[in-house]
């Protein structure tokens, strides 16, 4: 009897261990998380330069607060990718939007990015924005009103300053923007230059 009731746990316990292991366990799926640089490259990639930048600060400042006073070679390596990305997508934004000093100053801070600028592209960027940029900076400094045919520069550098809030409208024929200033002031461009003061 004894040995009956062993063989009959014995044959339970060896069931259990096969189905046991024949059943299929419940496998997590390991979920990758698309990184900051990845999602950053792929705005680049759609031209969407101010959303790059925009992600790309968020995280920054979420890592070191004010970053903008980290040297950027104590930090590791997939960080410093992750500046130099910000830096191209601000030069690209500053550039389309005829920024052409900033642009300049932001492409020769840059490094080349595998996949999206090399050093030859960068060295044409620069040479590129060097006359626009040097012109703006021959440009007198003193703030003073704004006149038909300013750059954006020389208005962001006038008594009107910069404005409360920018439309930007993008036609077949260029770029239009209004900047508005409060107290019913409005500045009018046309591809990067001023068309029309209402106030």
């Amino acid at each position: 009897m004894f040995k009956k009731l062993l063989n009959g746990a014995y044959l339970l316990l060896l069931a259990i261990v096969i189905s046991g292991c024949s059943s299929p366990s419940p496998v997590k799926e390991a979920k990758v998380e698309e990184s900051i640089n990845d999602k950053a490259i792929q705005l680049i990639s759609e031209g969407k330069f101010r959303e790059s930048a925009n992600i790309i600060d968020d995280d920054l400042t979420a890592k070191y607060g004010d970053w903008g006073e980290v040297k950027i070679e104590s930090i590791p390596q997939e960080e410093q990718m992750e500046f130099n990305l910000l830096t191209y997508s601000l030069a690209a934004e500053s550039e389309r939007d005829g920024y052409y000093l900033n642009s300049y100053n932001r492409y020769k801070e840059l490094l080349p990015i595998d996949g999206i600028i090399n050093q030859e592209e960068i060295d044409y960027k620069i040479a590129y924005l060097e006359p626009k940029a040097k012109a703006i900076k021959a440009e007198p400094e003193s703030k003073s009103g704004v006149t038909i045919g300013m750059s954006k520069d020389q208005v962001l550098k006038s008594s009107w300053g910069k404005p409360k809030k920018v439309y930007k409208t993008t036609t077949a024929t260029g770029v239009d923007e209004q900047w508005v200033y409060g107290s019913n002031n409005y500045l009018y461009f046309s591809d990067g230059r001023l068309t029309t003061i209402q106030n």
